[in-house]
């Protein structure tokens, strides 16, 4: 389970588990259903705050969330994306944005 993997990785052990969650839960959840990047970092945001982080800070430490838990779990992060574009595609040809994500 990815919240049983977050203190592992030294790039993630930065940032406060309970927001480093929520960040990637909500980040997931976004690309999982479709949603651009800038949409997935406002709903990311919104988790960051729910999570006790300030507007403030969401600014800056969310981005970098979502660049560390990509670097280090991208097969999680991404995993819900990929799902979403064989749904998309009825489950056949993957799409070239599938095969830049798998890149």
């Amino acid at each position: 389970m990815i919240v049983e993997r977050f203190p592992t990785f030294p790039s993630l052990t930065g940032f406060p588990v309970k927001r480093l969650r929520a960040v990637g839960a909500a980040y997931r959840q976004g690309v999982g259903e479709g949603l651009d990047r800038p949409t997935c970092l406002r709903l990311s945001i919104e988790a960051y705050v729910v999570a006790g982080g300030s507007r403030a800070s969401a600014v800056a430490d969310v981005p970098a969330m979502v660049e560390a838990i990509a670097a280090e779990m991208p097969g999680w992060l991404w995993a819900a994306a990929t799902d979403w574009l064989e749904q998309q595609a009825g489950g056949g040809a993957r799409s070239s944005v599938q095969l830049r994500l798998a890149a």
